[in-house]
């Protein structure tokens, strides 16, 4: 294949012996795309050892930004395919697996469910509590409680996944739909008075969801009670004291 001159002087610095340099032309040469992938593959078979490595890295690189680009474009429609954004989340991680045997134990997951009658909210919960389901804070440091088969292998992992498989258990009819709304809890600070002190008041809008927990928890924090320790379990879907 005839090289464009450009794509060719970066090619003949991938064996430079300075790390820096290679380096460089490697940045230049992954911002070029797939445009680059068939040099790189006629490289392959270099007798450098070096070459070898450097091209390895460019291709694994490649491959790991057309996933995520393609990945990108799932999430891009205005309803995504749950089941199938759950298993190319774990593919960004576990790119050996099989795509089909994780698109299997996804559906064997909400056949199961299925099967059991889940309908709503209240049998998920008891479908959830029956395989032993654990839901773990969301954290970025734990990119494995976020992957559909290590979650369903460990049963164990982030609350968001284990929402994300509830929808899937529920007809379409169920009235459930997922909303978030962690940012807004997040976000929420006391307002300030004309001189920047702090009131003890919260500003009023983007509370849509703090709205809804309050009408939702108002028959408990209305009543009378002399202490009752209260705790919200989504697991359970029940408030209890």
């Amino acid at each position: 294949m005839r090289r464009k001159p450009d794509i060719s002087s970066l090619l003949s610095l991938l064996d430079d012996e300075d790390e820096a340099t290679a380096v460089e032309a490697m940045a230049n040469l992954l911002d070029r795309g797939d445009e680059v992938a068939p040099y790189l593959a006629e490289l392959q078979e270099s007798p450098d050892p070096l070459l070898r490595r450097r091209v390895h890295q460019l291709e694994s690189a490649l491959t790991v930004r057309r996933r995520r680009n393609g990945f990108s474009r799932l999430l891009a429609v205005p309803r995504p395919d749950i089941a199938r954004v759950l298993v190319e989340l774990h593919l960004q991680w576990f790119d050996n697996d099989p795509l089909p045997e994780m698109a299997a134990r996804v559906a064997a997951f909400i056949a199961g469910g299925r099967n059991s009658g889940v309908r709503n909210l209240n049998a998920v919960s008891a479908y959830f509590r029956k395989c032993g389901i654990v839901a773990e804070h969301e954290t970025t440091l734990r990119p494995e409680n976020y992957c559909v088969g290590v979650a369903l292998a460990d049963r164990v992992g982030a609350a968001s996944l284990w929402v994300l498989l509830a929808k899937l258990l529920l007809p379409e009819d169920s009235g459930v739909r997922i909303v978030r709304h962690v940012e807004e809890f997040a976000l929420c600070e006391f307002d300030k008075d004309r001189d920047g002190n702090w009131i003890d008041d919260f500003p009023d809008g983007h509370d849509h969801s703090i709205d809804a927990v309050r009408y939702a928890t108002e028959r408990i924090w209305r009543r009378k009670v002399t202490w009752a320790p209260i705790w919200l379990s989504w697991v359970t879907g029940d408030w209890r004291s």
